[in-house]
């Protein structure tokens, strides 16, 4: 009897399966429509309509279907309480009855009996409950069973006492009318062979290994995002979700199931961030239509393109503002960023493979088919899956432009080298994406700075695009957008400081912003902006030169400088002196050099560097050993806060002590952590 409850749950739970792929909507287990329903096992809603309610049965020894089980009630399923059970729920379901299927599982060989087959048709366009599964499907022979038919000769012939009691006499004695007789003919169906089961997961038997291929090959327990989530473990967890049902009757439903196994659905997906400033953005409306030409060349040869540019260029603004135009237009577009700052909190999550892909992937799981049929696993991110879905978008919307953008690759691999946790498969990003297949019509599209790793894009025919900078009317909107001068519209040959402004930063937007905020911080008279202007070298023409610049008025501006370069996280002027001592007494006239490019949190009152390419210059120009020195007195400072009560520490401490290579202070850490 247990043995035959254990069956159950585990039927139940690779029915489950279907919950999780979205093929079944809902699934109710032990809930009876009626008195002595002999369907209550479970129940089925397919999204296509059908509600198929299952009467399982295990045999626990490996026989032959038996006649017996039909024509007597030592089973409960004598066919005449079978038929009488699926009529009353004919009667008690408030939906079309022709929705309704009713269906006899278990796990016996197939009948052998002459006399049952004989009432039974093979039905062989049927498909089983079991994927790609060998089992065999019946319906009755309703002619067959009909008061009408004349039989066999034999039938005819001998008594009743001599050839024994068959479903003729079943049915006759019931008193069914042919109609109903009928209709239920064509809605049981008896499906044996399945699976035997070994009551163990880690030596599993039949029942158990398809269960198991199932999550691995259909959910994608075990790859990731969810490689931490086995398929044993995700099928125990199911069996014991069933098994709950079971006991207390009641429905399990997908959101139900994700919690209870821990998966997640969403493929690893981050989520978009917004990092326009809307108070202070120059729509660049010319360079977005010529970027949207581009773009529509290259996916009518479903090619990649690049889009090149240097740092503080205004990659990220004009990659957001384009795929905001994109789907204006009516592309579909799948959009991913690697990198948001350098205290975002996934930062490391955002430039991994499997997390790229994902989001990309993500955008396409509407596309994924509802037969199981080459369908990638629907919870594994990767390019195989994204691959499969594209194909099916571009089948399921042949006239839709599609377009995949990523933004940041030149942030990886920074990123990945100073990382503990991530592997130097990570950096792998770009060979994932020169992996994808682009359909018809489509196209990759990746803002980067100039990066070695875009040779693979490269490689395979990827188009260049070089972002242009800033015109000078598109720099004195922007400086009117920075408060320097008035943003009513002027003829901009009236406006000499924007035209100054843009020739020292050369269009880029970043230096731009820089030198609008020195002008206003170092002077509110605008007669003096010019010989400010002119104190700033032009030794390389990029925004290096005014980090030079700020930094080289003291000699504590650059200390300070290279300190907060080493920090990923906000920091109040009072913090800073504790955590830097030796310049405690001129960090409040750094911090006014550096007021610049610096971004303040009026909340917590405390500055960080306001674009990460204050991190790389100050960075460069540090030794090894001076970096781990601050990583030193960075994690000593973050100790002092708490591991356990404040945030910074929380989220940086291990990270500083592998940073300053503080072995023994990770492992302390790790102890208080469990």
């Amino acid at each position: 009897m247990f043995n035959g409850y254990h069956y159950q749950d585990l039927l139940t739970a690779l029915l489950a399966v279907d919950v999780l792929l979205g093929t079944t909507s809902r699934l109710h287990v032990e809930t009876s429509w009626q008195p002595a329903d002999l369907f209550d096992d479970v129940t089925t809603y397919h999204i296509s309509g059908v509600v198929r309610r299952i009467q399982l049965k295990h045999f626990e020894n490996l026989i032959p279907f038996p006649s017996q089980s039909l024509t007597s009630d030592r089973r409960g399923m004598r066919l005449d309480k079978i038929v009488q059970s699926i009529l009353e729920s004919r009667s008690s379901y408030e939906g079309d009855p022709n929705d309704l299927e009713f269906r006899i599982i278990t796990d016996s060989l197939d009948p052998e009996d002459g006399r049952l087959l004989s009432f039974l048709r093979p039905e062989v366009d049927l498909e089983s409950l079991i994927p790609k599964g060998s089992t065999t499907l019946y319906r009755l022979d309703i002619e067959r069973l009909s008061q009408s038919d004349p039989g066999s000769v034999e039938e005819l012939v001998l008594p009743r006492r001599r050839r024994g009691q068959d479903l003729r006499d079943v049915i006759a004695r019931a008193g069914i009318s042919d109609d109903d007789l009928k209709w239920v003919g064509e809605r049981l169906v008896l499906e044996v062979g399945f699976p035997r089961m070994s009551h163990d997961l880690r030596n599993p038997g039949a029942a158990e290994l398809v269960l198991l291929n199932q999550l691995e090959e259909s959910v994608g327990a075990g790859l990731p995002p969810n490689q931490h989530r086995s398929p044993t473990d995700v099928a125990a967890l199911l069996i014991y979700a069933a098994e709950a049902a079971r006991s207390q009757g009641g429905e399990l439903t997908r959101d139900w199931l994700l919690e209870v196994t821990g998966l997640r659905s969403d493929l690893g997906a981050v989520h978009e961030p917004t990092m326009v400033e809307p108070h202070s953005e120059v729509i660049r409306s010319e360079t977005l239509s010529e970027l949207a030409e581009v773009v529509a060349e290259c996916a009518m040869q479903s090619r990649p393109l690049i889009v090149h540019a240097g740092p503080g260029q205004g990659k990220s603004w004009l990659s957001e503002r384009f795929v905001d135009e994109a789907r204006d237009r009516g592309w579909h577009v799948a959009y991913h960023v690697c990198y948001v700052s350098a205290d975002d909190s996934l930062l490391e999550v955002r430039v991994t493979p499997e997390t790229v892909i994902g989001s990309l992937q993500a955008s396409f799981q509407k596309f994924r088919g509802s037969s199981d049929n080459d369908q990638p696993p629907i919870f594994a991110a990767n390019v195989e899956g994204l691959n499969k879905l594209l194909a099916s978008a571009r089948d399921t919307m042949p006239d839709k432009r599609i377009l995949l953008v990523v933004d940041g690759l030149d942030h990886v691999q920074r990123v990945v080298s100073a990382s503990r946790e991530l592997a130097h498969r990570d950096s792998e990003v770009v060979n994932h994406l020169s992996q994808i297949e682009l359909p018809p019509n489509a196209s990759l599209l990746v803002f980067s700075q100039r990066i070695h790793e875009l040779r693979v894009l490269e490689d395979i025919g990827a188009e260049l695009w070089e972002l242009p900078p800033l015109s000078l009317e598109e720099t004195t909107e922007y400086v009117g957008k920075q408060g320097l001068i008035d943003p009513v519209p002027i003829p901009y040959g009236a406006v000499p400081i924007a035209h100054a402004i843009h020739q020292k930063a050369r269009g880029n937007a970043l230096y731009t912003r820089y030198l609008s905020s020195e002008l206003q911080t170092k002077s509110k008279d605008p007669s003096e902006w010019s010989t400010l202007l002119s104190l700033i070298q032009d030794s390389s023409g990029t925004i290096a030169d005014y980090y030079e610049y700020i930094s080289a008025g003291t000699n504590s501006a650059q200390i300070v400088a290279q300190y907060l370069s080493v920090l990923e996280f906000g920091i109040s002027s009072q913090e800073l002196k504790d955590l830097a001592p030796t310049v405690q007494n001129t960090v409040e006239s750094a911090l006014s050099a550096l007021k610049p490019v610096l971004r303040f949190d009026s909340n917590h009152e405390r500055f960080r560097y306001h674009h990460e390419s204050f991190a790389r210059f100050y960075g460069a120009q540090m030794l090894t050993e001076q970096i781990k020195a601050i990583n030193r007195e960075k994690a000593a400072w973050l100790g002092s806060l708490g591991f356990l009560h404040d945030d910074r520490a929380n989220r940086y401490l291990v990270r500083s002590l592998g940073q300053s290579e503080n072995l023994e202070g990770i492992k302390d850490l790790e102890i208080l952590r469990c």
